[in-house]
């Protein structure tokens, strides 16, 4: 054994413990930062999550409003072929009756037809208006 032997022994058990302690550190280190990579994983995920349900209720709102929408005018649409139904029926059974009224002037009076357009808007108005207050309360 010379007398370097020693001291490269030494140096030997230095390095060795050096390259450990960096190691260590190393592996600390890399722990750390995938501990901080994971915790920002989960905050973007956590943030994309918040971002998608937000879009996914705003979507459900929407589709709910439009599915509503087409339900009412649906609705309005059956309620008009009603009521122009009923009211095709009834202009055809009145179109076989003489209807007058009797129109008294400074003259005299005579008896004059009957405009039963003006009566049926009227009713009309009156029958729509009931049957949206049925139908959209």
């Amino acid at each position: 054994m010379t007398a370097l032997q020693p001291i490269l022994e030494h140096i030997a058990a230095e390095a060795e413990n050096r390259s450990q302690q960096i190691l260590s550190e190393a592996r600390a280190a890399a722990a750390q930062l995938r501990r901080e990579a994971e915790a920002e994983a989960e905050r973007e995920r956590q943030a994309i999550l918040t971002l998608e349900r937000k879009r996914l209720a705003a979507e459900t709102q929407k589709r709910l409003v439009e599915a509503r929408l087409e339900s009412r005018k649906a609705v309005l649409t059956a309620k008009q072929e009603w009521i122009d139904s009923l009211f095709t029926e009834v202009r055809a059974s009145l179109a076989n009756r003489s209807l007058k009224k009797k129109r008294i002037t400074a003259d005299g009076s005579k008896n004059v037809a009957e405009d039963i357009d003006f009566y049926l808007a009227q009713i009309r108005q009156e029958i729509e208006t009931d049957l949206g207050s049925i139908l959209f309360p």
